[in-house]
């Protein structure tokens, strides 16, 4: 997870900062504590990749790989050679 005093670092120099966190329950602890502080953050979007796509995305990992990657309105679409897969993501913070 990201340290929120660098994404509010980000959140001062860039128009919009999109976090897409992943890893399960560690999701939930880092939102948790970070929430506070980030949720003053206007130019700040926070999503959450669910577990089964990030294990779906770990298969997809190589040595040399391209990667699509699409979101449009909260579904993220992720393709390479070989597999695809698509997801929700869980709006955390918009």
């Amino acid at each position: 997870m990201p340290d929120e005093r660098e994404v509010r670092k980000a959140c001062g120099r860039a128009r919009d900062v999109d976090v897409i966190a992943y890893g399960g329950r560690a999701v939930d602890l880092w939102w948790h504590s970070a929430r506070e502080k980030l949720e003053g953050q206007k130019r700040l979007e926070i999503r959450e990749l669910p577990p089964e796509a990030s294990q779906a995305l770990a298969a997809m990992a190589a040595r040399t790989m391209r990667l699509q990657v699409t979101i449009h309105d909260g579904h993220i679409s992720i393709t390479d050679h070989h597999s695809a897969f698509g997801t929700e993501l869980r709006r955390l913070k918009e």
